[in-house]
This record gives C-alpha cells, structure tokens and sequence, in this order.
C-alpha cells in the first residue's frame, strides 16, 4: 500500500488487505501534531472527496484516485483508516476492527489545507474584525446594487435642462389629474411628493377604526452631476377604540421600494373629517407605485438628468 509522505514520522505502522479489495491502516505517533500531519498528507495523497464525519467518530471519503470509500479515525497517538470498494464495505471494514477502549479522538480539520487559517482567526479580535469588514464589504455591494437597478439614465438625443427648470416641470404634475401631490421640501433643490391612499375612520357595530397610509418620495437634484436623487418612505398607522379598550399600530419604512400595491375597502359608518358620519356605508383605497413614479421618471429623464435610488 503506497503511503507518500503519511507513516514519515509514524514510530509503527501495521497494513492489512482482504480478498475482498478491504484494507486497514493502523500507524501509531509519538504525538498529535505528527498525527494531524500524517492525515493531512493522507488527504493530498489521495485526493480525498465527498468527506463527512466529525472529530470525534472519524470521517468517511471518497479517494479520488483509487475510486473506493475510506474511513478514518484520528486519535491523540494513532491514525487508522480502512478502505472498502463501497461506503458500506469500508464501514463493515471498520466495525471488524478490534479497536482498543481507551481510543481518544483527536480534532481533524475537514480541510487540512485550510488549518493554518482556521488559527489565524480563533482569536475573538480577529472574528470580529473580520465580521465588520464583511459587513461593511456586502453593505458597499448592496448599496451599488440597489443604485444600479434603481437607476434610470436620461432619455438618449435629449437636450440637458437646468435644476431651477426640472422643478418647475415637476410642480407642473399638480395641475394634472394625479392622486398625489409635489411641494417644495426645506433646503434648496428638495421637493417632496405625498400620496395620502388612505384616510378614514369608520364605525362598526362595537369600535370605531381609523386607518391612515402614506407614500412619500423624497426628490434631490443635483445639479454638478444632473442626478435627482430619490428615496421612499412609507408609513402605515392604525387605531380603533371600543368597550373592551383600543389598539394602535404604526410602521414606517425608509429606503428603496421598487413594487407595492394595494387596495382595501372598509365597512361601516363612515365619518368625516369632522367625525360626523356621512351617507357611505363602506370605504375604499388602493395605491400603486408605478403610477405614481413614472410620471416623476418620465419628467426627469425627459429633461436630460438620471433618476437613481437612493437608500440614504
């Protein structure tokens, strides 16, 4: 049985064949570096595949090389693996075996070419940094993919127009016949687009309800770089009130949305806004965001900027 570089250090090794193809390989060390060294060199020497097991009841693979199965047992002095045409004969090789009682596993790396770097990051400052940068790495990514799908280029032939123009065009949507609304926002080049899609407040049989949903896009030109700049909030709250007490919930979301609709009706006393109850017996909303961007999409990039997503 050809063992390259595997019993170098081994003190005594003992081999055995069958005539059913079975072998067994017991090499004995002076200690358990020389072990994992020898199971290492086992590994390459064989080209060792399709491995599983633990450190503890050894490992089953297939040699690459040979085209059969082996099992293998490390142990604080010993190396024993035994070979089969098939997994199953390499484990019936195992289970024949007279091992001693005292065996004591020793840890054997599943990939020993990978064991000096498993101790480079055991210690917990090494883990940690090593945590942050890959974290920071798929923010980085996340955020360039996130600005690449949500980048819209101008409209190609079509002349450039400057920020004071493209806000104009903008605010030009409230004239139209639009479910939302733009307005100018707090610092300079900022609009702000509001879709209220749901406003009111009912009353059943016990409760009175109020459902309350909102899409704000919030817009910034950029003028150096003809990009507006353009990112989602959403916010839900809801309440209702009754003899057996009330409830409230409310959520927001900021960043980029790239699909949502929705639609609802409600039953019940319909109230207004001054909480007298009205004819309607029922209420209904609905939201869809492709409505409501691509007018926005469509003015800025026929005005020669960029529409781009933007998380922050």
């Amino acid at each position: 049985m050809p063992t390259p570089g595997i019993l170098d250090q081994a003190v005594r090794s003992q081999a055995a064949v069958t005539v059913d193809g079975q072998t067994a390989l017991l090499a004995e060390f002076a200690s358990e570096a020389h072990v994992r060294s020898a199971a290492a060199a086992y590994h390459r020497a064989f080209g060792l595949n399709q491995t599983s097991g633990d450190e503890v009841n050894g490992w089953r693979a297939k040699r690459e090389l040979q085209q059969d199965f082996i099992e293998m047992l490390a142990t604080d002095r010993d190396l024993i693996v035994w070979s089969g045409l098939t997994a199953a004969s390499a484990a019936q090789c195992r289970a024949a075996s007279n091992l001693p009682t005292e065996v004591v596993p020793v840890r054997l790396p599943l990939i020993p070419e990978l064991e000096p770097l498993s101790k480079f990051f055991e210690p917990l400052s090494i883990k940690l940094t090593g945590m942050v940068l890959l974290l920071g790495v798929y923010a980085a990514w996340f955020i360039r993919g996130v600005r690449s799908a949500g980048s819209v280029k101008p409209a190609p032939g079509v002349s450039e127009v400057n920020s004071q123009e493209l806000l104009t065009r903008l605010c030009a949507i409230n004239h139209l016949d639009v479910p939302f609304a733009v307005k100018h926002g707090s610092i300079p080049n900022e609009l702000i687009v509001d879709w209220r899609h749901a406003d009111a407040k009912w009353a059943d049989i016990a409760r009175l309800h109020s459902a309350r949903r909102t899409f704000r896009i919030r817009l910034l030109l950029d003028e150096d770089a003809s990009v507006v700049h353009a990112t989602d909030y959403t916010a839900e709250c809801d309440w209702s009130t009754g003899v057996q007490g009330a409830n409230f919930s409310w959520r927001s979301q900021r960043g980029v949305i790239f699909y949502q609709r929705d639609a609802h009706r409600v039953f019940g006393i319909q109230l207004n806004a001054n909480g007298k109850p009205n004819l309607d017996v029922s209420h209904s909303w609905k939201f869809n965001l492709d409505e409501m961007k691509a007018p926005l999409i469509g003015i800025v990039t026929g005005a020669g900027w960029e529409w781009r997503a933007s998380i922050f």
